[in-house]
């Protein structure tokens, strides 16, 4: 919601990732609050509440979320994927959108910080096409798939470049690596 919706939120989650990661209230109930309030308004005044229009904006991050999902068996659980679907995305809309790439860094920063993955082995590009072609389908046969140009600035785009997708799967699986920590076993 706040890259869609919200420059202040998504500032305040930049700031505030490793108190929401620690579960503290005064910043989880927070970021839980406005959230919830952004998606209530755009159902309440002016959305789609009932998915009539070609525009699913509430689906940044969800169309390849569904496809993850499915492909571990449900062992990624729907936010996880759906991190995962919003790291691809978000790098997408710096690659073809502009959005900028500060912007899509401190994206990724902020869902790692909050210990959600932005990457899983189960991503292929195959999978994920097929996921897309899929999407496609569910929405009716014209695909619009809503992405971001500035933070509170989304766009719907009706075709998805393969090249940049699979560049943007790339950059977040070398960013998933290198952020990685590894803990050693017991004694």
């Amino acid at each position: 919601m706040a890259l869609l919706k919200s420059p202040s939120l998504f500032y305040f989650l930049n700031q505030s990732a490793k108190h929401i990661a620690a579960r503290d209230w005064d910043y989880s109930g927070r970021a839980i609050r406005h959230s919830v309030q952004l998606h209530l308004d755009h159902i309440t005044r002016g959305g789609d509440p009932f998915e009539l229009l070609e525009a699913r904006p509430l689906d940044f991050g969800h169309w390849s979320a569904h496809k993850l999902e499915a492909l571990t068996h449900y062992g990624l659980r729907h936010g996880e994927a759906v991190s995962i679907g919003v790291a691809i995305d978000t790098v997408y809309s710096h690659l073809m959108l502009g959005l900028p790439q500060t912007v899509a860094g401190q994206t990724l920063d902020i869902l790692q910080r909050l210990q959600l993955p932005i990457y899983h082995a189960a991503l292929n590009e195959s999978a994920i096409f097929d996921g897309l072609e899929e999407f496609r389908q569910h929405l009716g046969g014209e695909l619009t798939v809503t992405m971001i140009q500035q933070v509170g600035q989304p766009v719907d785009v009706h075709t998805i470049d393969h090249s940049a997708m699979r560049d943007a799967m790339q950059y977040v699986s070398e960013r998933s690596r290198s952020r990685c920590v590894v803990v050693a076993d017991g004694p």
